[in-house]
């Protein structure tokens, strides 16, 4: 079985996932991630060569799938779930992610797995919940289900609204022109308040 994959070519053979990787630094970024998670929010990392990391296959759902399906009291769940995971992953790690598409978790045994980290930085737990919630809201899923998953993981997370705010500007800003689609500024009201 082969897993879609933009810039990796990532296969399941013989129960294990081997991710093999088109450049040597995000390579070994994620290999340093992954031995200091240790299974931790993570999946296990089995071994590895140059360019090829053997995981831990872990039977899940995408992230992604779980919330364009998600109704409100859902929405709350996997916001607790994946508020969790961060702050889990923050701990351990000390950086936060760059790419938070939903497709990089999985839900596994009533978790959230963080399941790529080719690319993580420094920054603070504000940063990552923008990056979260600017995914979250150009999902196309109903208004009360972005709501209700947004203020669920800033309130878990405990994040300042007013501190939020301008970073969420930023980084709907930035989504939304990677993506070529536009948005109301005012969602971020909805997201927020």
């Amino acid at each position: 079985m082969i897993f879609e994959s933009r810039k990796n070519k990532v296969e399941l053979i013989d129960g294990k996932v081997y991710k093999t990787f088109s450049d040597t630094a995000p390579c070994n970024i994620e290999a340093e991630a992954l031995s200091a998670l240790n299974g931790t929010f993570a999946p296990k990392l089995l071994g590895r060569t140059d360019n090829t990391h053997c995981i831990e296959y872990l039977n899940g759902n995408l992230l992604l799938d779980e919330y364009l399906a998600a109704d409100a009291p859902r929405a709350k769940l996997l916001a607790t779930n994946l508020a969790e995971t961060v702050l889990g992953l923050y701990t351990k790690l000390g950086k936060i992610t760059f790419d938070e598409n939903f497709r990089n978790y999985i839900l596994s045994d009533g978790k959230i797995i963080r399941i790529d980290f080719e690319e993580i930085q420094n920054g603070s737990l504000t940063e990552w919940c923008a990056k979260i919630l600017a995914f979250a809201a150009l999902y196309s899923v109903p208004a009360e289900t972005k709501s209700t998953f947004s203020k669920t993981l800033i309130s878990k997370l405990n994040i300042n609204s007013n501190d939020l705010r301008p970073v969420l500007t930023r980084e709907l800003s930035f989504l939304s022109a990677r993506w070529k689609v536009s948005y109301d500024p005012t969602l971020i009201n909805l997201l927020i308040n």
